[in-house]
This record gives structure tokens, C-alpha cells and sequence, in this order.
């Protein structure tokens, strides 16, 4: 369920290819399976005087392909930090995902869908390995995750994702 002041620009964003950032969309010849497993955190902050929220979690979705019968995983990662004015209402913030277990060329290739990096070449097996060991295996995202003015926070972990040559 989209909220209704979100509709257009998610309609726009899918229109335009960007709708590995903003749905779960698999690429054929890829299912789900099951549901998608969700940890998250929430925590309170403050910035000078400025009191803040900040939520992290994971979407870890098992997918098969279904024309080879291989398995693995596709997974989501969020962190946002949100300024809270006098009523507690959100003023300002930010939002970053990274996406983990794709091959980000293909997903390109086909139009924004998800195409999870599964297959017996040797670069898809290190890439959903690297998922496995490094983001399915620590699923809750730390504060300081929130903190880091650094590039390579807001970027992803660079194993966990196939990149076009």
C-alpha cells in the first residue's frame, strides 16, 4: 500500500527506470520465496538542541531463479535521520539505502528490475556469499551507521553487489 501523496512520484520514478530504489520488483525469470525477513532499530537523538529520530533496518528477500532452480538472496538496507520540531513533527531528514545480492547491470538492463546476482558464475557466488557472511548475518544496521559523514557509508559495501564492467 503506497500512501496517496507518494503515488505520483513513485509513478514517475518506475517510469523513468528507478524502480530498483523505490519497489521490490524481481526481474523474470525470478520469484520470491516466502516473506522477506525484517530486522530494524529505532533510536532517539539529539543534534545541538535539536531532538531527533533515527530508524535502520534490513529486507532480506530469499528469491529463486525459476528456470535454472538456484537460490539466494536480495536485501534491502535503510538508515534515516529525522530533525523533530516543537510538536514532534518531522522538519528534515535523510534516507539512504543500499542494496545487497544484485547484479546491478542486469537490473539496469532490465528496466530497474531486480536481477539478483545468482548463477553459477564465480562472481555471482561471491557476491551472494559476501551478502550471506557480511549483511544476513549482522541484519540490524548500527547507529553509527547514522553518524558517518563518510562516502563509503552512504555507497554500500562494494562486495555485496555485482557492478557493470
Amino acid at each position: 500500500m503506497t500512501p496517496d501523496f507518494w503515488k505520483d512520484d513513485l509513478a514517475e520514478a518506475w517510469d523513468d527506470g528507478n524502480r530498483h530504489f523505490y519497489a521490490f520488483a524481481l526481474a523474470d525469470p525470478f520469484a520470491p520465496v516466502g516473506a522477506p525477513r525484517i530486522a530494524a532499530n529505532w533510536y532517539r537523538a539529539e543534534e545541538g538542541s535539536v531532538p531527533q529520530l533515527m530508524t535502520t533496518g534490513t529486507f532480506a528477500h530469499t528469491v529463486i531463479d525459476t528456470s535454472s532452480r538456484e537460490v539466494g538472496v536480495v536485501v534491502q538496507r535503510f538508515a534515516m535521520r529525522v530533525d523533530l520540531g516543537a510538536q514532534g513533527e518531522a522538519v528534515r531528514g535523510m534516507h539512504q539505502v543500499t542494496l545487497h545480492g544484485l547484479d546491478l547491470c542486469a537490473t539496469g538492463e532490465a528496466g530497474g528490475r531486480h536481477v539478483p546476482a545468482i548463477s553459477t558464475a564465480r562472481a555471482h557466488q561471491d557476491v551472494q556469499s559476501a551478502t550471506m557472511d557480511q549483511v544476513i548475518a549482522s541484519p540490524r544496521v548500527p547507529r553509527t551507521a547514522l553518524d558517518s559523514g563518510s562516502e563509503d557509508a552512504r555507497q554500500g559495501d562494494r562486495e555485496t553487489v555485482l557492478f557493470c564492467d
